[in-house]
């Protein structure tokens, strides 16, 4: 459990302490070990947590929300701040990834009734889509149009010492981006430590985070979080920052609400202090 640590490589979620952790940070060292011992051990790690939670969460509401074969559960409309459905009893939003080795199993006591069947469909990088095509930003236009690795482009911003390392000095990040990602595909440890990285950073600070919480997620000195910080908002998405700070902040702050179509409206006296919620919606 201590890959994450030697290859510093940030985790998506920090633990509670050093010598607790979760899913969460197992999944990360999973992804960089490469020893056979490790990797069965780490997996093993994952399987147990998942199946604490089904035998806590799955299993139980199985038994006392099912009638008659059929399972009755509760979907709610705008249940979430940003108007997205919620459930319970049992949360039917929240079955076994397919990271689970119970995955399938769960999911095989869901049958369509005769005559019908059952459909999933899933948006690919929605929230990114949409900051997209609001911003209009390059860069972040360019994960989409262009097929550039959005967490590879990051970490040319955020770790350029790094990635200078491993593909030489470059001008072109996109450029730059795409040979880190062939490395990151062919294997290499390093590339995919960096890449790994890069993600808590973008997320973090796409809603909002400062150099505090940047430099907690990825253990780095909180000076090189400020670096990270500003390389975010003025050079790898400065039309998403703009965005934000000079038309959702300035008009949650007039009107106290953000339209967020379809007739939907978020409230907020304090839009600094809601801006997650707010980017989220």
């Amino acid at each position: 459990c201590k890959v994450a640590e030697r290859q510093h490589t940030a985790y998506p979620e920090p633990p509670k302490n050093k010598y607790s952790w979760g899913r969460k940070q197992l999944e990360p060292a999973l992804e960089l070990a490469t020893d056979p011992d490790i990797i069965e051990l780490l997996q093993a790690l994952i399987d147990f947590a998942y199946g604490s939670k089904i035998k806590s969460s799955f299993i139980p509401a199985f038994y006392k929300y099912t009638v008659d074969n059929r399972l009755y559960g509760t979907l709610k409309l705008y249940g979430a701040k940003s108007f997205r459905l919620t459930s319970n009893n049992p949360n039917l939003l929240n079955a076994p990834s397919t990271g689970s080795i119970y995955a399938k199993p769960i999911k095989n006591c869901f049958n369509a009734s005769p005559g019908y069947i059952i459909a999933t469909i899933d948006f690919s990088a929605l929230e990114d889509r949409i900051i997209a095509n609001l911003s209009r930003d390059e860069n972040k236009l360019a994960v989409f149009t262009e097929g550039i690795d959005g967490h590879s482009l990051g970490a040319t911003y955020y770790f350029p010492e790094k990635v200078k390392k491993l593909i030489g000095y470059y001008s072109d990040h996109k450029v730059a981006a795409i040979k880190l990602k062939q490395l990151v595909d062919d294997g290499n440890a390093e590339a995919k430590a960096i890449r790994q990285s890069s993600k808590p950073v973008t997320f973090g600070l796409s809603y909002g985070a400062y150099p505090p919480k940047v430099a907690s997620s990825i253990k780095c000195p909180l000076e090189t979080a400020e670096q990270i910080f500003d390389s975010y908002h003025n050079q790898l998405y400065p039309s998403v920052t703009d965005y934000r700070e000079n038309y959702v902040l300035p008009t949650s702050l007039a009107t106290g609400k953000l339209h967020l179509g379809l007739g939907c409206y978020i409230r907020t006296d304090n839009a600094k202090r809601d801006i997650r919620t707010v980017s989220n919606a």
